[in-house]
């Protein structure tokens, strides 16, 4: 008896498994580099949010000391908020170096910023401002506002993360 072969037809199991194992290996190269893309671009479209909400303020800041320098403006609201003067250099009273401030120093207070309306601070706000280094060229109310913005950590452990930090001299005295 004489059996005609029959063309074959689809795939044997070891070209499947093959095909699969390649398949598996090209999409583990590729994940590692696009969830690193992907950090990448919320990471820098967190700092370009913080960094406009620091120019925002910047600018409330300008406009409300025109008025009354011992207050600062609260952001999203009329609330004006109190402040201390703050300096990094105790003999001269000078807020030099902002970045010396520490993000917890008493005089300073936070205000959390819910970008996204979900009732949870996506950033914290930190207004706060002292003598400006430039005084003896300008005059003695020239004032430094500092303006930073870091982002609030997911978990009450973790530390927040800075994200912008704007400084502005502002004379505040009659034009």
């Amino acid at each position: 008896m004489n059996i005609p072969k029959r063309p074959s037809q689809g795939f044997a199991l070891l070209e499947v498994i093959v095909s699969v194992v390649v398949g598996t290996l090209v999409l583990a190269f590729l994940v590692r580099p696009l969830s690193a893309a992907l950090i990448n671009r919320l990471q820098s479209d967190q700092i370009a949010q913080a960094t406009e909400l620091a120019q925002e303020q910047v600018e409330l800041v300008q406009r409300t000391w025109r008025t009354d320098s011992s207050l600062l403006p609260s952001y999203g609201s009329d609330e004006m908020i109190p402040f201390k003067p703050i300096a990094t250099d105790k003999r001269t009273g000078i807020l030099d170096d902002p970045n010396l401030v520490p993000m917890d120093h008493p005089d300073i207070q936070n205000v959390g910023i819910d970008q996204n309306q979900d009732g949870k601070a996506d950033f914290i706000l930190q207004c706060f401002a002292g003598k400006s280094p430039n005084l003896t060229q300008v005059s003695s109310q020239t004032q430094r506002s500092v303006v930073r913005i870091y982002k609030a950590p997911l978990r009450p452990e973790d530390s927040p993360k800075p994200l912008a930090l704007m400084v502005n001299d502002i004379y505040i005295g009659p034009s």
